[in-house]
């Protein structure tokens, strides 16, 4: 999708292209010189409730779907930062003279992965910014096999690559869950509803413009405004309200530079 239909301005794009389709139904009727006669406006109705319906179903449908995905995305990076400061204390299971690089390289990944975030939406960057943080999984978890694959190594030795297996299981979740958005053609259908929605209620509204011009507008800005949220939930790190969105949950990941010192 283009990166504008995100931003603040997006909201006017919407609005004047309801109020457009509006304005047209509306004068369309007008131009024929007369309105729906009460006995065609009963038999419309069926198709209108249907039409309407099916506008809010996927308005609530679309909301709710992303508002509960962004949910799941914030507990992600809860649980990212819950493995790592997990498996930064279970890295003093190594020998006295890894422990040193270890927890160096742990930090390290940490520094890295605050890098990714930023690079965003630079996605070349960013996948070379990922295989530079991989390695230091790799080369953590070569050390956890190299003292825990050892004779005699004690039980408690296998909490290091547990939990390393979690950061690491959490990491890729985290980076492949942003693809989990419903097909594109599901919100081209909600805004193709909308606009054919707000064709049929322009057609069919009586009174002239002056008098039902205060209705069209709270309808073109109510649908516009919700439109734009729908798709700032859906994609959160494109549009207008990212900051707000991830800031408090970030910011838990910035902290761990702190506590892994």
């Amino acid at each position: 999708m283009n990166n504008f239909l995100f931003w603040v301005p997006s909201v006017g794009l919407f609005f004047f292209a309801i109020c457009a389709f509006l304005l047209v139904g509306h004068f369309w009727c007008k131009y024929k010189n007369q309105y729906v006669s009460e006995a065609a406006r009963s038999d419309m109705h069926i198709v209108e409730t249907t039409i309407y319906a099916i506008m809010g179903l996927l308005i609530a449908f679309a909301f709710s779907g992303a508002n509960t995905r962004l949910d799941q995305r914030r507990l992600l990076i809860i649980d990212e930062v819950n493995s790592v400061l997990a498996t930064y204390y279970a890295l003093d299971i190594l020998p006295p003279d890894m422990q040193a690089e270890a927890h160096q390289d742990l930090k390290q990944y940490v520094n890295d992965r605050l890098e990714w975030y930023r690079l965003y939406p630079n996605k070349a960057s960013m996948n070379q910014q990922r295989q530079k943080y991989l390695q230091i999984q790799r080369e953590l978890w070569n050390m956890a096999m190299q003292v825990c694959n050892k004779p005699g190594a004690t039980q408690t030795c296998s909490l290091l690559p547990n939990a390393l297996i979690n950061m690491i299981t959490i990491e890729n979740k985290k980076t492949l869950y942003k693809y989990l958005h419903p097909p594109t053609i599901v919100y081209e259908m909600l805004l193709a509803i909308v606009l054919l929605g707000s064709l049929l209620a322009g057609y069919t509204v009586r009174g002239n413009f002056k008098e039902i011009s205060v209705h069209m507008l709270l309808y073109a800005i109510i649908l516009s405004l919700m439109i734009f949220i729908i798709l700032n939930l859906e994609f959160p790190r494109a549009g207008s309200f990212s900051g707000s969105i991830f800031d408090n949950f970030n910011t838990g990941f910035v902290s761990l530079q702190a506590m892994m010192k």
